[in-house]
């Protein structure tokens, strides 16, 4: 009984220092998938909370120049733009919205979090909203 109360007051402690600083939170999960991405392809910018009814919402925007992750021009009317956008896009998701990612949103509360992969000017090429 007294490992569980102990293991109980740990886990409670651990939701209450991320429920008081989320976005410092995210801060640090973004930094950690940008180190992670190859030759430095993935810049973390910044976390900015969009919403807080009827969600808590936040975004983290990160930069690239890599021209493997750039978007393809004309999608909307180009069939192999599309799909090679789609798995571009999906490759994003699959990096950004990990189980660390829904741990954390548990922890402080937030409903959705999505990852912005702009270009230099600030071009969305790949959103990933992670549930």
């Amino acid at each position: 009984m007294k490992h569980q109360l102990v293991a109980f007051s740990l886990i409670v402690a651990i939701s209450c220092a991320h429920a008081g600083e989320p976005v410092s939170a995210l801060e640090e999960y973004g930094k950690s998938v940008a180190s992670s991405s190859e030759k430095g392809a993935v810049r973390f910018v910044s976390v900015v909370k969009t919403m807080d009814q009827p969600m808590v919402a936040y975004v983290i925007t990160f930069k690239t120049d890599s021209k493997a992750l750039m978007a393809t021009p004309n999608a909307e009317n180009d069939r192999s733009a599309y799909v090679l956008n789609s798995a571009k896009t999906k490759l994003w998701e699959a990096k950004f919205c990990t189980d660390r990612l829904k741990s954390l949103m548990k922890d402080i509360g937030a409903n959705i979090v999505s990852g912005d992969l702009q270009n230099s000017r600030g071009e969305t090429q790949s959103m990933a909203p992670c549930l």
